[in-house]
């Protein structure tokens, strides 16, 4: 029997260079497709922080009253504005301490609500309150609307 001499031989340069070109082009696609989703989704939240910003703006509400009673502080609150008012947060300050309190309550455009907060630090009456209401932003996403921040002085609570 005669032996076989086997030669081995690479791809031609033309196959490898389609092959190349090939992968080149999926990478590329696969990049460009991605890079369409990640910008879109940055734009799509950009957009609705931009909204919430000027939501922010239209937010109008006075303090109607506020009292301190029991270990709880009661302040009324009334929106002028045609925004709704989603969540608040509530600094409490004190001579030695401040403490923030965050709340759900929702007041709607041209609404009024009373707003209670309680909490084992609330054992007198705090020397001044701010108040920050937040807008909604997404499904538990909330901007605070620092801009739109009123104080009670501890002399205005009853």
């Amino acid at each position: 029997m005669k032996k076989r001499l086997t030669r081995k031989r690479g791809i031609s340069p033309l196959i490898a260079t389609v092959l190349l070109t090939g992968f080149t082009v999926t990478a590329v696609a696969l990049i460009i497709v991605w890079g369409k989703a990640f910008t879109g989704e940055t734009a799509e939240k950009q957009e609705a922080m931009t909204n919430a910003r000027l939501s922010c703006e239209n937010i109008e509400y006075t303090v109607t009253n506020a009292k301190f009673s029991g270990g709880k502080l009661i302040l009324g609150l009334k929106n002028k504005g045609q925004q709704s008012m989603d969540s608040f947060v509530f600094k409490l300050i004190f001579p030695d301490k401040a403490e923030p309190i965050e709340t759900n309550n929702v007041i709607g455009p041209l609404d009024e609500d009373q707003v209670d907060i309680e909490s084992p630090e609330l054992t007198q009456k705090p020397d001044k309150v701010s108040i920050i209401p937040k807008v909604k932003v997404a499904a538990g996403v909330y901007l605070p609307c620092t801009n739109q921040e009123r104080t009670v002085m501890g002399s205005k609570i009853a």
